[in-house]
């Protein structure tokens, strides 16, 4: 019964969203639940709501607000993001996402919703076929019959959650400097048309800076519970993680890791990994080959300790490794 209700992609927030990823997939139209989705209830569009929409109107998306709301709230705040907008569209009914796809011109395959609701934006896309993206809420401060709804959300989204975990999500990568987590991670994520989540890009993304200048100013110690705070965040999503190749040196992060059931340990002969990062200025720990192949040595042993899966990639592909890593996930859920 809760498996009607279910997303089927869950994101803290709608700004977490790699929108490029699935523009890449094919979605040109993406629809908008507005209140704590977007912005708090009643809230006009803020200076973060209208970076994000002309960046999604910059990659060439049409953009519309689907609201249970009156027009003057919805004209208002799609206006001033020029974008399209249906108000009183009575989700979870059908009649709503009708009249948005006419708007847009779209189809169920290539437009995708964003919501903060279960039983009246997520069930509505689902039932009307469409991608669901189940986001958390902006604001903690709501109205007292969604604060029911809420109540009535928690277990399903438990039972959600159980159920990734269950299929085998997150799948996650780890590996010393230059395995190609990155590389096979979007490869993964193509194959099975699902987001993946660079840890390192996610970690500067939040900081505003690069990784050398976070380890310049702020030391290691500093940057690995940056990782961690980052892993914690994605690991009860559906995602492909590729992680930094010091991950395994915070316990924090190593007890995520081992409640994981599918990490996969991409593992290539030190040689050949040090021909790959050697001059790399965006790698602070990669130095002369002596220092780097004791670090290397030093993360092995831990390397395989929290991981479930190993992964020999010598000589193969980044396809390769991604469909074997595919048919191991298959071998595993029966799927």
């Amino acid at each position: 019964m809760f498996k009607t209700f279910y997303p089927d992609l869950n994101y803290e927030s709608a700004y977490d969203i790699d929108y490029a990823f699935f523009k890449r997939a094919g979605f040109e139209n993406i629809i908008f639940d507005i209140d704590n989705t977007l912005v708090p209830h009643g809230a006009p569009a803020d200076e973060r709501a209208v970076k994000l929409i002309k960046s999604l109107h910059d990659e060439g998306f049409k953009v519309l607000f689907l609201s249970n709301n009156k027009e003057p709230r919805v004209k208002s705040f799609a206006d001033l993001v020029e974008s399209l907008y249906v108000y009183k569209a009575g989700k979870p009914s059908k009649k709503g996402f009708i009249r948005a796809l006419d708007a847009l011109n779209g189809t169920v395959l290539n437009t995708m919703f964003v919501g903060d609701q279960l039983f009246t934006d997520i069930w509505g896309a689902k039932s009307f076929g469409l991608l669901s993206i189940l986001v958390g809420k902006i604001d903690k401060k709501e109205e007292i019959q969604i604060v029911l709804k809420r109540i009535l959300e928690k277990p399903i989204i438990h039972s959600y959650k159980k159920n990734i975990r269950k299929m085998g999500f997150p799948v996650v990568l780890t590996g010393f400097m230059g395995a190609g987590k990155t590389t096979v991670a979007k490869e993964l994520a193509a194959l099975l048309t699902i987001p993946y989540i660079d840890l390192d890009k996610k970690i500067e993304e939040s900081e505003g800076r690069s990784i050398p200048d976070i380890f310049k100013t702020e030391g290691e110690e500093y940057f690995r519970e940056k990782e961690y705070e980052m892993l914690k965040k994605y690991s009860e999503g559906k995602f492909i993680i590729a992680t930094g190749g010091g991950v395994v040196t915070n316990e924090k992060s190593v007890k995520i890791l081992k409640s994981l059931k599918s990490v996969y340990y991409l593992n290539s002969d030190f040689d050949i990994l040090f021909e790959r990062i050697r001059g790399d200025g965006n790698r602070p720990l990669s130095q002369d080959y002596e220092s780097t192949k004791a670090r290397f040595l030093s993360r092995e042993n831990l390397y395989l300790c929290t991981s479930k899966k190993h992964v020999n990639c010598n000589g193969k592909s980044v396809s390769d490794i991604a469909r074997e890593i595919l048919r191991r996930m298959h071998e595993d859920t029966g799927c």
